[in-house]
């Protein structure tokens, strides 16, 4: 049968009430279901930059971001996301460099830093005109901030591009 109502609530004004038994499936395909903030991958972004970065040779270089795609909590400015209030957790941070270099025997490093220090990197040998991806999973607190610098042994001066910086709070 069907059961309509207005509200639900526990008799006492509060507590938990569980919606369905042990090895049930409840469906909510018919109606909007509105969850609070603690439930939602936010926030999120995803930045990148139409431009190139000069990188001098075996030099960490922070990569500058010019175009927001999304930034749910208006959190990334001045090439950085910074963790906003009450927004701390288990993130997932992934950056794509483009780094457009013939040779076939140079190294490239794709960091990623929080609070000024490298938490995380991904090293390759380079193989012509590759992208590089680097993906991680950080606990952060509010206010912890994030940038993308990037290195490589090229033997001089060269472009790399940062195609996208992205990153969202995981549910837990």
């Amino acid at each position: 049968g069907t059961l309509k109502v207005s509200n639900i609530e526990t008799s006492s004004g509060s507590g938990t009430i569980t919606v369905g038994a042990s090895g049930e499936t409840v469906d909510f395909s018919n109606g909007t279901v509105t969850l609070n903030s603690s439930m939602k991958n936010t926030p999120n972004f995803k930045v990148s930059n139409s431009g190139n970065t000069s990188c001098a040779n075996n030099t960490f270089v922070k990569l500058s971001a010019d175009t927001e795609t999304f930034d749910s909590d208006s959190a990334f400015a001045s090439d950085k996301f910074t963790v906003p209030s009450g927004k701390g957790g288990k993130y997932i941070f992934t950056a794509r460099v483009y780094f457009p270099n013939t040779t076939s025997t140079d190294y490239a490093q794709v960091l990623i830093y929080k609070n000024g220090s490298v938490v995380a990197n991904t090293s390759h040998v380079h193989r012509d005109y590759q992208v590089h991806l680097h993906c991680n999973i950080e606990s952060v607190s509010a206010s912890d901030y994030f940038e993308v610098y990037f290195r490589h042994t090229a033997g001089s001066t060269k472009d790399a591009q940062l195609i996208e910086f992205s990153g969202f709070r995981l549910i837990e």
